[in-house]
């Protein structure tokens, strides 16, 4: 981290702080424009309206249709001569008294009499010469001072487009002695000093914005630098230390506002920083103690899992795994010869993951092994899950229980002799067919759960091909990302599909790479146990 960038912050404020002023400026400099074009507008029409109001005093609208300039009779000459001088003294542009076509509706005026002020370059209509209306603006203003609509209308062109220049052009009705309406007196006056007025507004108006503009970015370029960059550049500089190590460090800026109480915060965060490092380094030197007992524990687990699977005989073969879903587990698998002609498998749950249940599956594994190695009727299975049970049962304050399958392969005649308490039920695989279905086992009740529950024993016999597949729930309950379960159904669709006189290792391989594909990347949720015993 380096220094604050002065150039790139003053850059910014500043021009928030122009384009707020400019845009104010313009907001002004418009409202101002439309104010002194308004003002001097209405100069120009009050000075129209006087010398129209004068004007008028001068014609006799009882005679209106008399007036002919082409003549020159007395009173044509009369009260051309008067409106001559009103339009020069008074720097009207045009007087004339006209009379629209009502009958046409206004799309045709006659000119009664017209004056051009002296400097004008344009020549006047003569009496009685007939000209179309120009636009509905002012067709809208006849009809409006014929029907007495309005007692005065005026019209404005002073967007440089007409083709007389910018001007004002202004009416009143002239009336008969008894008050009807019988012609219209208009003035018009230039309006040409509008633009230069315009021009000079806006010219002064601008240098003086931008002179505003300028003097407030010094004012402000300045304020920003003691105020505000300053005080980054000493809070960067602290943060800096901060981030090299330096948890010491404390950051003085006395501003009285917002970055002050910044700088208390980094201050107060530094001591709460040293204090987490410090709880932080205790922490991971513990969660280190705890992951190496959790991998001795590991691999003591492990190491009680019987892993050699050569008996050295061709007469049965056995294969197993087990996956935990945390670094310990409590599911477990077990086999073992009882005598030459006898092999004992186990398969089971604890419930719950984690150490409490892998302390609780060496207790189970030693007890069931313990009862089936040393039982005083053999062939009594039943009784050797009531006895371990009884014996689980004791001082289990936690309330701990496991699911187990148990089952002894008699090896010589195939018959299968096992007690279920409250296990999934294995997968049978009849090799005379090729099909496998689920081993119908009695609901008998988990070990640990209470004493002296009864146990029934159950028995089949294993032909030659014949396969035993057991399995903890961690298979059939393997959810996806969807919250999906495996289901028992799909194991024994895929158990029907796959080839089960495979060699055993590459068959539980294939089981557990179709549950994965099932779960994809949701996490293993439960320890995952299978076993397969083959008759040969």
């Amino acid at each position: 981290m380096g220094a604050i960038n002065d150039t790139s912050i003053k850059t910014k404020m500043l021009f928030g702080v122009v384009s707020v002023m400019f845009t104010l400026g313009m907001l002004l400099i418009y409202v101002g424009y439309h104010e002194v074009s308004d003002a001097i507008a209405k100069q120009y029409a009050d000075t129209a309206f006087r010398t129209a109001r004068t004007a008028l005093t001068f014609i006799d609208a009882d005679r209106l249709n008399d007036y002919d300039d082409n003549v020159n009779d007395a009173a044509t000459v009369e009260l051309a001569e008067a409106w001559q001088i009103l339009a020069d003294t008074q720097e009207a542009t045009f007087i004339y008294a006209i009379q629209p076509n009502i009958a046409k509706g206004y799309y045709e005026i006659r000119f009664v009499i017209s004056i051009m002020n002296k400097d004008s370059t344009y020549d006047h209509f003569k009496s009685g010469y007939v000209r179309a209306t120009s636009n509905n603006e002012y067709r809208a203003a006849y009809k409006n001072l014929y029907e007495s609509r309005s007692q005065q209308e005026m019209i404005v062109r002073d967007n440089g487009v007409s083709s007389t220049g910018d001007h004002i052009t202004v009416m009143l009705p002239i009336k008969n002695s008894v008050g009807d309406v019988k012609g219209i007196l208009c003035v018009q006056r230039q309006m040409d000093d509008l633009k230069t007025t315009r021009q000079f507004y806006l010219k002064h108006m601008l240098i003086a914005t931008l002179g505003l503009l300028i003097l407030m970015l010094i004012i402000q370029g300045n304020h920003l630098k003691i105020n505000l960059l300053h005080p980054l550049e000493v809070l960067s500089g602290g943060v800096h230390e901060i981030i090299s190590g330096n948890l010491n460090k404390k950051i003085n800026i006395k501003t009285g506002d917002e970055l002050e109480h910044l700088a208390i915060a980094f201050n107060a965060m530094t001591a709460e920083l040293q204090t987490y490092m410090k709880n932080l380094t205790d922490a991971v030197a513990e969660k280190e103690r705890i992951a190496t007992e959790l991998s001795v524990a590991k691999d003591i687990q492990r190491g009680m899992l019987p892993h050699d699977f050569d008996f050295g005989r061709n007469d049965f073969e056995i294969f197993a795994t087990m996956n935990a879903a945390k670094m310990v587990g409590g599911d477990f698998y077990d086999f073992y010869l009882l005598d030459e002609n006898h092999l004992a498998i186990t398969v089971a749950d604890v419930s719950g993951k984690g150490i409490p249940a892998s302390l609780f599956m060496v207790t189970s594994k030693t007890v069931l092994k313990n009862f089936a190695t040393f039982a005083t009727a053999p062939d009594d299975y039943a009784a050797v899950l009531s006895c371990a049970n009884n014996q689980l049962c004791k001082g289990n304050e936690e309330m701990m229980f496991v699911t187990v399958f148990f089952g002894v392969l008699e090896i010589d005649t195939g018959r299968f002799t096992f007690v279920n308490g409250g296990h999934n039920p294995p997968v049978i695989y009849h090799s005379a067919d090729n099909s496998c279905e689920f081993l119908n086992v009695k609901k008998n009740f988990v070990l640990g759960g209470m004493e002296d529950v009864p146990y029934v024993q159950q028995e089949i016999t294993l032909e030659h091909g014949d396969l035993i597949f057991a399995y903890t729930d961690g298979v059939n309950e393997a959810m996806n990302e969807n919250h999906e379960e495996y289901t028992s159904e799909r194991l024994l669709k895929f158990m029907n599909g796959t080839d089960c006189r495979a060699d055993l290792k590459d068959l539980l391989a294939a089981v557990k790479a179709d549950v994965a594909e099932h779960v994809g990347g949701a996490e293993q949720s439960d320890d995952i146990t299978m076993m397969a015993l083959r008759r040969n």
